[in-house]
């Protein structure tokens, strides 16, 4: 929450968080959030329920993130969103839609998988998202596809990394 100030947030992570807005930005303020996560919040308490509130000439600037799987994806006033990995937003411009393919965010490990669309996808070849590469994955393509309950549906399906459910 900042008023009449600028802001800016570098390879942080926002995540669980039970609120009304993750970001919320005043009168004449501006906020930057470059390399940032901002993943599996519940932020549907209260009156104002957005994912980012800008009011009176505010700026909001999301670079190189990864916005997913947040109960709101509401965004209010003005915002630049660019090289980033945002659902609901569909592949346009320079954003992307699609599963950032984290390591194991059941646990909360938000580093990205070594076949990540996020890896090199960002502003000038950066990463997008807070973290780097931090586990590898085997590119497999069947024709036998593994499911277990101990799998993930962000694993590649094969008998060493098996899906936790058949993928749609």
């Amino acid at each position: 929450n900042i008023d009449n100030g600028n802001l800016s947030i570098q390879n942080s992570i926002f995540y669980s968080n039970t609120c009304s807005y993750i970001v919320r930005v005043g009168t004449q303020s501006s906020s930057t959030f470059i390399n940032c996560n901002i993943v599996d919040n519940n932020n549907n308490i209260g009156n104002y329920n957005y994912l980012s509130f800008v009011q009176d000439f505010g700026l909001t600037t999301f670079t190189n993130c990864i916005i997913r799987d947040n109960l709101v994806q509401t965004i209010s006033g003005f915002h630049n969103i660019n090289y980033s990995n945002i659902s609901g937003n569909g592949n346009s411009g320079t954003n992307i839609d699609t599963d950032p393919l984290f390591c194991n965010p059941e646990n909360n490990s938000y580093y990205l998988s070594d076949s990540s669309p996020c890896i090199g996808a960002g502003q000038n070849g950066d990463n997008i998202g807070a973290y780097g590469a931090g586990c590898t994955s085997e590119i497999y393509t069947g024709p036998v596809w593994y499911v277990s309950t101990s799998g993930s549906n962000s694993f590649s399906g094969s008998e060493a990394y098996p899906f936790r459910s058949i993928p749609q």
